[in-house]
């Protein structure tokens, strides 16, 4: 039998093809998960450099066009490319080592010497807990809390305390080493370092060299859907992590200031966790405030609910001023989507899919919303949301 292969049949063979494939590998990659993520990692991991270089490229892109729109401000008849570059590289670099330096050498050792003081205290903190208990137990009254009830409360709360406190006394030095290798890890960026150099000075010809292999590949129509796509992910990602941390460092600057006005101990190590749990959207606040809660609550329970209640009106001064004045509305998601991202892309990914999962989401919505519009527009219908409320059909 002969088979006439004509090129709309090839077509829809080889996308039919396609579909299996791809199929099979995410059926292959979902039933081992764990196999698959450890070998693409043991391939990925000799290029982590390269990947901490590229990142750092992103971060430090936004700082090195501010400072090239200064420098040309300033000096509007230096028109050398190679030097105006060299001396705005020099410039932005010089800014981050010196924020780092500042962080290195003010904020981690005060953290280090709290984690510290916390873990030579443990025992004398859990002394005092369980006597406070044991003392609420003994003013109560018999009509009350009859005595076989309040021993057992009292044996209950004792156990509670001696887990809660072998927990913290094994968790907090794992917790200080991870502070104390943030500090001496800085050298092993140094390659990541010279790769984001050599990305940042020669980054138009990066963009172009891209740019041609894209329209030698596919055809024009495609690759200008493809660079419309990729400047709105560069807009909304660069837009959304610079202002988050910036606005965490806000947080985390203003919760020490109200920390140490207030007298609770442990301000600094607690404005720390406040501050780097402020980048996860939504659940940050959630997050670091039950540890710290627990940090200051085993020094003094009423200390623990003051701190409460001071988180919470910082966060709604966060959600209300702060942010929305920093980051504004840069996805375009409401809230109920962002929880959906955070959810769906940290249980993926962890950590990490909790902070770019509302970004990428962004992403995805603005073009899915994009050929939506085209389709619609393409049959004459509104592209209004608000004209397909009700049950009649929409307005044509």
């Amino acid at each position: 039998m002969k088979i006439d292969w004509n090129r709309r049949s090839t077509t829809r063979a080889a996308y039919a093809l396609i579909v299996v494939l791809l199929g099979l590998l995410f059926y292959g990659w979902i039933t081992h998960f764990k196999a698959v993520n450890a070998a693409v990692a043991g391939v990925l991991s000799p290029l982590k450099p390269i990947f901490g270089g590229l990142f750092l490229a992103y971060l430090l892109m936004p700082i090195l066009r501010r400072v090239e729109k200064t420098f040309d401000r300033c000096w509007k008849g230096y028109r050398t490319m190679k030097h105006r570059r060299v001396i705005s590289m020099t410039v932005s670099y010089l800014l981050v080592l010196l924020v780092l330096t500042l962080f290195i050498m003010i904020v981690l050792p005060r953290v280090a010497e709290s984690i510290t003081q916390l873990t030579q205290q443990i025992r004398t903190y859990a002394s005092a807990a369980e006597g406070w208990a044991n003392k609420l137990a003994a003013s109560l009254p018999e009509d009350v809390m009859p005595e076989d009830i309040a021993s057992e409360l009292s044996e209950l709360a004792r156990n509670a305390v001696t887990t809660l406190f072998s927990f913290l006394n094994a968790s907090l030095p794992v917790l200080l080493i991870s502070v104390k290798n943030v500090g001496s890890s800085v050298i092993g960026f140094f390659i990541s370092v010279v790769v984001s150099i050599y990305m940042l000075a020669d980054k138009e010809r990066f963009a172009a060299q891209s740019k041609k292999i894209l329209y030698a590949l596919l055809s024009r129509p495609h690759v200008e859907n493809f660079l419309e796509l990729a400047h709105t992910a560069d807009r909304m990602f660069g837009s959304f992590l610079t202002g988050k941390i910036i606005d965490s460092i806000i947080v985390g600057i203003l919760c020490f200031i109200g920390l140490s006005v207030l007298r609770i101990p442990n301000a600094v190590l607690v404005s720390f966790i406040v501050g780097v749990t402020n980048i996860i959207p939504y659940f940050g606040p959630f997050i670091g405030a039950i540890p710290s809660f627990l940090l200051i609550a085993i020094v003094s329970p009423m200390k623990g609910l003051i701190f409460l209640v001071f988180v919470l009106v910082l966060q709604q001064l966060d959600g209300n001023i702060i942010g929305p004045k920093i980051l504004g509305n840069t996805t375009g998601l409401s809230s109920f989507w962002v929880m959906v991202a955070i959810l769906f892309f940290g249980g993926i990914f962890g950590v990490v899919g909790m902070v770019i999962g509302v970004p990428l989401l962004g992403v995805i919505y603005w073009w899915v919303r994009l050929a939506l519009t085209n389709r619609l527009a393409a049959k004459g219908l509104p592209l209004e949301t608000e004209d397909y409320i009700g049950p009649d059909k929409p307005n044509i």
